[in-house]
């Protein structure tokens, strides 16, 4: 019977005390692009308090055409192809949260790291604003009620928020959830997850001419 089962033991994540970083170059990539992840709550494990906030924070930092991101380093400076953020936080484990780029051809793949770095730097000094909060949380709620138009997508919330430990219950009540967090607490969340050592940063590069 399942209620025989013995405990389920997790692996545990070590403690991160410093940045790291991994590079990759192969002949197959034309445009160089960084990724970098920082270990993150989730809902599951952790400070999971700081997931919905965190939400909040990549939807303003990455998640389309009008987010920081992508308007500092592809439309305002011209550097990146493409630029955005994403955080999961439906995971047992902690899961985290990433910041991506590419650049344009003819420019350095250095000097977009050096952007996101700028922009992240600034974010994080100064905060987000309670307008730009107020976007992103009338836009997740808009997402989640259009999410009840199809069948499948619907199906997949709730079969990956109950395959975590979540609840029918949770699920619902995500959309006031979203619209209950606070600026304070967007940033609060942004500045104890987007440390350096709490990263790691990806590099794919071309294969460099002998």
């Amino acid at each position: 019977a399942t209620s025989e089962l013995p405990p389920r033991q997790r692996p545990t994540e070590p403690p991160h005390l410093s940045p790291r970083r991994v590079e990759l170059s192969d002949a197959r990539v034309a445009q160089p692009s960084m990724s970098r992840s920082y270990l993150a709550p989730s809902y599951g494990a952790g400070e999971s308090e700081q997931a919905l906030p965190l939400q909040v924070f990549a939807n303003i930092l990455g998640s389309n055409s009008t987010s920081r991101l992508y308007q500092k380093l592809v439309v305002e400076q011209g550097l990146a192809a493409w630029a955005g953020a994403s955080y999961h936080a439906m995971a047992i484990d902690l899961t985290s949260f990433h910041v991506y780029a590419a650049a344009m051809p003819n420019t350095s793949i250095v000097d977009v790291e050096a952007a996101v770095d700028a922009l992240l730097a600034e974010l994080l000094a100064d905060g987000v604003s309670d307008e730009e909060v107020a976007a992103a949380k009338a836009r997740m709620q808009a997402q989640a009620l259009y999410a009840l138009d199809n069948p499948q997508a619907v199906a997949r919330i709730f079969g990956n928020a109950l395959s975590v430990g979540l609840t029918v219950a949770d699920v619902e009540s995500w959309p006031d959830d979203i619209g209950a967090v606070t600026t304070a607490e967007v940033n609060a969340a942004a500045r104890a997850v987007l440390r350096p050592e709490r990263s790691v940063t990806g590099m794919l590069l071309p294969e460099a001419d002998d």
